[in-house]
């Protein structure tokens, strides 16, 4: 997130405190629903501007948030959204590559942390970190939940459906534990922790090169 980005969203939390507690618990919905839309950290910002003003000067006027926006909050969003430039093929691209960046850098920094611990109760050297299938397997079932569920929370921030939620979470954790069971335990990298964080600071600086160009 680059500065001008930072200094909207925090106008916009200013802003917001402003608003009742009514507007305020639709507004959240609202928010967490703009962070899953096709456009930049910087137009959800922008979207987020436009919704906080317009249902401040609805307020003022002695309105409801049903009388400002409507009832369908959803297709509310969807018609202003529609109003800002889109993700282009290009920023999509750049989209998933930082977040595949992340990921690994989260699972990297998780091995790292925990390589001086594994090396001395098991008999290995504390300065290694040893990659294996299990490690793989785990860290990548990790992530897949974790985006499973922003992903999942985003869309249905206004009418959640429970029991779809939990089916698609057990799906994953069917599969990954499949995974442990029929794949074959083996250590596939060993490196020096020193190369581990220098790997780390690698991809942080391609994170965040990424999304400074995104924003």
């Amino acid at each position: 997130m680059n500065k001008l980005t930072r200094k909207l969203r925090d106008e916009n939390n200013e802003l917001e405190k402003q608003l009742s507690e009514e507007a305020n618990a639709v507004l959240t919905d609202i928010v967490v629903y703009i962070r899953c839309a096709n456009i930049s950290e910087f137009n959800q910002e922008r979207v987020r501007r436009d919704i906080d003003e317009m249902l401040l000067e609805g307020e003022r006027r002695g309105q409801s948030v049903d009388d400002i926006i409507g009832g369908d909050y959803k297709t509310f969003c969807d018609s202003v959204i529609s109003e800002v430039p889109q993700l282009t093929a290009a920023q999509k691209t750049m989209t998933v590559v930082s977040y595949a960046v992340m990921a690994i850098g989260i699972m990297l920094a998780i091995w790292t942390v925990f390589a001086p611990i594994r090396g001395l109760t098991q008999g290995g050297v504390w300065y290694m970190v040893n990659i294996g299938t299990v490690d793989i397997i785990e860290g990548v079932a990790v992530i897949a939940a974790s985006f499973y569920i922003v992903d999942y929370i985003c869309k249905n921030s206004f009418k959640p459906k429970k029991t779809l939620f939990f089916v698609g979470l057990a799906v994953i954790i069917v599969a990954f534990a499949a995974a442990l069971v029929f794949i074959p335990k083996v250590t596939l990298l060993k490196m020096n922790i020193g190369v581990s964080v220098l790997v780390l600071a690698v991809l942080a600086a391609v994170y965040f090169a990424l999304n400074a160009k995104l924003a």
